[in-house]
């Protein structure tokens, strides 16, 4: 068999690794339609058109949670609180796989604004908060335009409680699994109710076809209040818009998931401001 290795440097500006990627093609069991539809579905999901975002995941060494987060706030606040630095956004994961972990987020408009490294930044980073904590993971998304949507604007400031949905979608259904996601989108925007929804696609650092959705809510009862009488919203204008049951189609679009339905996990986190760039940037 044949086997060819991929060297990819996603210029990890937070991270304290390379992102390798391998890809081993057996060419005595793959036809060569096979494998350019797989090469062409690794480019063709970076979508140039959208807002990329780049990710880490990062956990506190044992009982040094408030050294970890002085060492972040102190290092963002002198190489993350103007245009000269990149913009980055901190979250603390309370609920779900990672619970106390932080999520910190990259947001640029195009891949290719990823090539400006910020040296210093990186540096402060590793010497003082690496010494309180570790990456435990990073990955890659797009911003899905045409199933997110802000009313007001992504304010992190105003709706800093985020619910977050984990789905991995098996390739063959795809299609039931974005149509879903597409109409929900439709629906919010025409029922004018007011719910923030974040859809990310995965490209890179993930396993199988990963989709990571965000709800942002000011406190818990806004949360309370956006899956109550707000979604009532949605669910009325859906079936009104589509002329189908919004059962019917949640249904096909559990039933794209992997593991017969179950590929999915969920969770919350908060904004965390102070580790955080400033408003102003955003």
């Amino acid at each position: 068999p044949l086997h060819y290795t991929f060297k990819i440097n996603p210029s990890a500006n937070e991270g304290f690794f390379l992102l390798y990627c391998i890809l081993l093609i057996n060419l005595k069991q793959l036809t060569m339609k096979k494998f350019l539809l797989t090469i062409l579905t690794l480019v063709f999901t970076i979508n140039v058109n959208s807002q990329v975002v780049q990710t880490w995941n990062w956990t506190a060494n044992q009982g040094q949670s408030a050294d970890f987060e002085k060492a972040v706030a102190d290092k963002t606040k002198k190489y993350n609180s103007s245009k000269d630095g990149a913009v980055l956004y901190t979250f603390q994961i309370n609920s779900g796989n990672q619970v106390g972990d932080y999520w910190r987020i990259r947001i640029e408009n195009e891949l290719k604004d990823f090539d400006k490294q910020y040296p210093s930044g990186l540096k402060a980073m590793q010497n003082n908060a690496g010494k309180h904590g570790r990456v435990t993971n990073s990955s890659w998304y797009n911003i899905v335009e045409r199933a997110t949507h802000w009313p007001e604007g992504d304010n992190n400031w105003k709706k800093p409680l985020k619910r977050y949905f984990v789905y991995n979608y098996d390739g063959e259904h795809d299609a039931d699994f974005w149509a879903f996601r597409y109409k929900v989108k439709g629906a919010l925007e025409q029922s004018g109710a007011d719910v923030n929804m974040t859809t990310l696609q995965c490209f890179a650092g993930c396993q199988g076809n990963q989709v990571m959705v965000i709800f942002s809510h000011s406190n818990f009862e806004d949360l309370q209040n956006d899956n109550s009488s707000e979604w009532a919203k949605v669910y009325e204008k859906y079936n009104e818009l589509y002329g189908v049951n919004y059962e019917a189609d949640i249904s096909e679009f559990e039933s794209s998931l992997t593991l017969g339905g179950f590929g999915r996990y969920s969770g919350t986190m908060v904004f965390k401001p102070e580790m955080s760039s400033p408003q102003e940037l955003k």
